[in-house]
């Protein structure tokens, strides 16, 4: 019986923390990094932690804005590192902001490789399925 109380018990306020900077960290890291010969895969890896507000936004800058096609033509690359963080910069009852400092390499048949140090600041909401990215700033 203990056992099966335990199992029903919230999450303590250290595993709601990590569970916080884990999807904070896949975030950032899935913005950052993307292959133009699998974009899908990108957009999926950003999407599984989204919500359905932030997966439009996604989308929209993605496909509307003709990203995916100017990714492509150049055959981009990317790969984000997270140098510093994810830090926590706000945390409320049901909604936290984070941020982290990337080191993103990028690749691409029209440029020389570069390496740029980003800042990416993620807003997660608490949802009964876990942290969902509600937004994201690159800057």
């Amino acid at each position: 019986m203990a056992a099966l109380v335990g199992a029903l018990a919230a999450p303590s306020e250290r595993e709601r923390r990590d569970d916080l900077l884990e999807v904070g960290q896949r975030v950032t890291v899935g913005i950052t990094s993307y292959d133009y010969n699998d974009l899908d895969a990108s957009r999926e890896a950003v999407l599984a932690d989204a919500l359905p507000s932030f997966e439009l936004q996604f989308e929209q800058l993605l496909d509307g804005s003709g990203l995916s096609d100017a990714l492509r033509s150049n055959e981009a690359v990317a790969a984000g590192e997270i140098a510093v963080g994810p830090m926590v910069a706000s945390l409320e009852d049901h909604e936290a902001r984070l941020f982290s400092v990337v080191e993103q390499q990028v690749k691409g048949k029209q440029t020389e490789p570069t390496t740029q140090r980003l800042r990416v600041e993620v807003t997660l909401v608490e949802t009964p399925d876990g942290w969902r990215a509600s937004n994201v700033e690159v800057t």
